[in-house]
């Protein structure tokens, strides 16, 4: 369950990234499963959609989320020949922070 933290400095839509990621890190989201609609979200957390946009859709630049039209979002498989070690090392620092 995503937990945004109304008095962090960090915006609400990267909590919300790093929330999801956090979820496929611990296991908790896998690949293939459909997560919330922007509204569903939005309306759980009781925040603006656009907030949620916003999230998903650095979510799928980074290629951890794909929507497919008309049937929802859902977690990617990751694609490990490819492994950015810049990016493991930005993910690392991001829980140490």
């Amino acid at each position: 369950m995503i937990t945004i933290d109304r008095s962090s400095s960090k915006p609400y839509y990267e909590q919300v990234v790093f929330a999801i990621k956090e979820e496929i890190l611990q296991g908790i989201l896998r690949s293939g499963d459909k997560i919330p609609s922007i509204r569903e979200l939005a309306q759980q957390l009781l925040m603006n959609p656009n907030t949620i946009s916003k999230a998903y859709k650095q979510l799928e630049s980074e290629n951890v989320i794909l929507t497919v039209r008309g049937k929802g979002t859902f977690i990617k498989a990751p694609d490990l020949s490819v492994r950015n070690e810049q990016q493991i090392k930005k993910v690392k620092q991001q829980f140490t922070d």
